[in-house]
């Protein structure tokens, strides 16, 4: 059974950050979970910023001790977007992954994941899983995806420490699951955005025409163009929106 200490901020620079930051603590064990009601320096992936409204969004760090080979740090990708997926199921939607870190639902981000490691010798001793969820937000900013939030799709409002609640338990089953080798990596392959559809993705400047056809074991992005299979790491391809 994993001890999950809860800590709370009415607003913090950023949880991932300061989970990053603790050391030795008695409360500071594997479980620990981090939320606040405001990110004043929220980051996404490739320290892109991250903005959300006050107390209207789940934003949440939670801290794991996995001791997991540097090979297998897409793992992790793959255990907290699959729970998000779960979560979200949960509530009524169908969410799909936006290789490598986003949640999709109707083709706009619902959430984004960050995850941060310090490692040792090549193993990942601790792990930071960051989730923003938008939860209430009506009203976003431009960014490269449209958003979305579980208010708008769902037309009312929810109680962000039930989500919480949810994600939580979702995430430690999936990390059970994992450990037990028990995980389901042909679910979270079904789940990917685009996944066998013809779309168009930006390579450099060029726009050009493929078929996502998997996730590797690595957590590269496996796209077929014109029948030719083509294997990208993060960053070296772009989704259209």
């Amino acid at each position: 059974m994993i001890a999950k200490n809860n800590i709370h901020f009415d607003k913090i620079s950023s949880t991932n950050d300061y989970a990053l930051s603790i050391k030795n603590h008695f409360l500071f064990k594997e479980g620990l979970i981090i939320t606040t009601n405001f990110q004043n320096k929220g980051k996404g992936q490739y320290c892109n910023s991250w903005h959300s409204e006050f107390a209207k969004n789940l934003l949440i760090s939670i801290v794991i001790y996995p001791k997991l080979s540097i090979k297998k740090k897409f793992d992790l990708n793959k255990i907290a977007s699959v729970a998000v997926c779960e979560l979200l199921c949960y509530f009524g939607l169908n969410a799909y992954i936006k290789w490598p870190n986003d949640i999709i639902v109707n083709d706009k981000k619902i959430c984004g994941i960050l995850i941060e490691n310090i490692i040792s010798n090549n193993i990942i001793e601790k792990s930071v899983i960051g989730f923003g969820i938008n939860i209430n937000q009506t009203k976003f900013k431009k960014y490269n995806i449209p958003a979305t939030s579980l208010k708008i799709l769902n037309q009312k409002s929810y109680k962000i420490k039930k989500v919480k609640k949810e994600l939580v338990n979702y995430f430690f089953n999936n990390l059970h699951l994992y450990r037990k080798k028990k995980f389901d990596n042909q679910k979270y392959n079904d789940l990917i955005y685009s996944l066998n559809i013809k779309k168009n993705y930006l390579i450099g400047d060029a726009i050009v025409e493929g078929v996502i056809e998997e996730i590797d074991h690595l957590g590269n992005l496996v796209v077929s163009f014109s029948g030719e299979k083509k294997i990208f790491k993060e960053k070296e391809i772009s989704y259209i929106f």
